[in-house]
């Protein structure tokens, strides 16, 4: 590896670092656009890394918790509330939904 990919994968993972420090506590849409305008040569890779994928659709977890009245209908964003609970279901499929979403939101 030269001495310029060798910076280039730090200079990445720096921003990385950044990205999830400005994006802890922000709507999934919020995120989206603080990373947009602030990190323009790695963007798609942080959001890839991140899973901030705007094609990303809503899923069963994301049911799971509606169903629960834990969020409302017309959200798309997990509140980490709805996370705790589903962490705490005696149904081992909800524990599992919502340990991949804590991991994906930073709850």
């Amino acid at each position: 590896m030269s001495f310029k990919e060798l910076f280039e994968v730090d200079e990445y993972k720096k921003m990385l670092r950044v990205a999830k420090k400005k994006i802890k506590d922000v709507s999934k849409e919020e995120a989206i656009k603080i990373i947009d305008t602030n990190f323009d040569e790695y963007k798609d890779r942080i959001k890839k890394e991140l899973g901030l994928n705007e094609d990303m659709k809503s899923g069963a977890f994301t049911a799971w918790c509606k169903e629960n009245g834990l969020m409302d209908e017309d959200s798309t964003d997990v509140p980490c509330k709805c996370i705790e609970r589903g962490l705490k279901s005696e149904d081992v499929h909800v524990r599992k939904m919502a340990q991949f979403a804590a991991n994906m939101n930073n709850c």
